[in-house]
């Protein structure tokens, strides 16, 4: 299960560092590493709401290139600034994204040594911080999610770090939310919380009810969602489909609230 955002990462990096001047080497090359992301990113296929639990997913080798660019970008320009930590950012969530969930674990350490430069003198909360906070936890969901082994899954291994995303979205005041229409990074972990929750009802149906399951999956993403988006949601019908066109990348997220929503009723 592959769910990512198509603005990327790298997009707020790229702008914070380009000037009005021409491209330097170093800029260029991240400019290039948020191309091959996008286009990379274009060929994912997205899970559906219905469907999130129904399907056993497969890992996939998307993103190769994206990793690759990674790469050549640390080698040259080495691997302690704060670009590099946004890189390693993008990184784990790649693997996350392509349910390579051994590789992202691979990369907790550095990403918990490098989240002190992922600051935002705004006050916001910048995204990449955010994903640094959220990130053991986002691999233990997705790694149970993906895992293989013949030893079973249970409701605990979904519950507990879908709490603990609530828990750490919860601990940002609404001053503190960058805009939803410019940083889908609180819709995303919201988003992953509100699948691990749904796997813990394909698990347990009885301990685990549905609308218990979607209920806190819709309660976890709406104050991640712009006011019109909840009220495209949470009007009518028509509504929705008239707005559909408004809601641009975050459309798979209006998805998701629409369906969590209507499901928790």
């Amino acid at each position: 299960m592959r769910y990512a955002m198509r603005t990327g990462i790298l997009a707020a990096v790229v702008l914070a560092t380009l000037s009005c001047s021409a491209l330097t080497p170093k800029t260029y090359q991240l400019e290039q590493i948020h191309q091959t992301y996008t286009a990379e990113w274009a060929q994912a296929r997205l899970p559906d709401p219905k469907s999130a639990t129904s399907v056993q997913p497969s890992e996939t080798g998307s993103f190769n290139a994206t990793l690759a660019a990674i790469r050549n970008y640390k080698a040259i320009h080495g691997n302690s600034d704060a670009v590099a930590a946004h890189l390693t950012i993008l990184e784990g969530m790649i693997h996350l994204q392509s349910g390579h969930t051994g590789m992202a674990r691979l990369l907790e350490k550095d990403i918990a040594e490098q989240s002190a430069t992922l600051t935002s003198a705004s006050g916001v909360v910048a995204r990449d911080r955010l994903f640094a906070a959220s990130y053991p936890a986002l691999v233990d969901g997705w790694d149970a999610i993906f895992r293989k082994s013949t030893n079973p899954k249970t409701p605990k291994d979904f519950t507990d770090p879908a709490d603990t995303l609530v828990d750490i979205l919860s601990g940002v005041s609404p001053d503190q939310r960058a805009a939803a229409e410019v940083d889908s990074g609180g819709a995303y972990i919201a988003t992953s919380a509100a699948i691990f929750y749904l796997w813990s009802h394909s698990i347990d149906l009885a301990g685990h009810p549905k609308k218990e399951a979607t209920a806190k999956g819709a309660a976890a993403l709406k104050p991640w969602m712009s006011p019109l988006e909840i009220e495209a949601v949470e009007g009518s019908t028509d509504t929705l489909s008239e707005r559909r066109l408004d809601f641009g990348s975050r459309q798979r997220f209006v998805d998701w609230y629409a369906w969590l929503y209507a499901n928790s009723k």
